[in-house]
């Protein structure tokens, strides 16, 4: 990992990690509609809602994926030999 990407990743923890910063990634998780399926059975298949809905959902999961970011499960990474 790069030190930008690590700094992004410390970013997204600060920015999220506050009482305001999680209740706006609630309403992002809403907003996204995180646990809700964009196929069923019972509707109709618009192939443009379900690329839109899954954009979305991609984009606030990613944004999870970096505020539960463990830094300690991160590999070590070995130093090239000379």
């Amino acid at each position: 990992m790069t030190d930008a990407e690590r700094q992004i990743i410390e970013d997204y923890k600060a920015t999220f990690g506050t009482d305001s910063g999680r209740r706006v990634l609630e309403h992002m998780k809403l907003r996204a509609r995180v646990n809700w399926c964009s196929v069923s059975e019972k509707v109709p298949i618009e192939p443009n809602r379900v690329i839109w809905n899954e954009a979305r959902r991609d984009f606030v999961l990613g944004t999870i994926q970096n505020v539960e970011f463990d830094f300690s499960k991160e590999p070590v990474e070995e130093k090239e030999k000379e």
